[in-house]
């Protein structure tokens, strides 16, 4: 009742593991593009990322803080004073805090830029 013929199957097949070949790569590309985006567009100098890779799965991981990762002077280390701050006669304390966001809008919307390029690019159909 129903016949299926499969003509040029080897070449099917060889564009399915040409396709694996490059997720394959993708895997160790993506990393790579989140460390360089926290270089250029988040201009940090030593970029701080954690890659977990298991089995056909990898997960790059940064960690962004609202201020300084490291808020208190070290124990032993003399703190030292930044220029003078003029306030408002009778606030006393600390000054506040920002309330712009940590992640900007721009630079996420950077990473989602070079991330679907880099999609884009190991996606294509051999």
């Amino acid at each position: 009742m129903f016949s299926v013929v499969l003509d040029d199957v080897i070449n099917l097949v060889t564009k399915f593991d040409k396709l694996a070949e490059q997720v394959g790569n993708l895997h160790q590309a993506v990393p790579e593009e989140l460390t360089a985006w926290q270089r250029d567009d988040m201009r940090r100098k030593y970029p701080n990322m954690t890659v977990t890779a298991t089995g056909n799965q990898t997960a790059a991981v940064t960690l962004i803080w609202p201020r300084a990762r490291f808020e208190r002077p070290q124990p032993g280390k003399q703190a030292t004073r930044g220029p003078k701050v003029y306030r408002p006669r009778g606030v006393v304390g600390r000054q506040p805090t920002s309330n712009r966001p940590i992640l900007r809008e721009e630079l996420k919307d950077q990473l989602d830029q070079r991330m679907l390029g880099l999609t884009r690019e190991a996606m294509k159909w051999p």
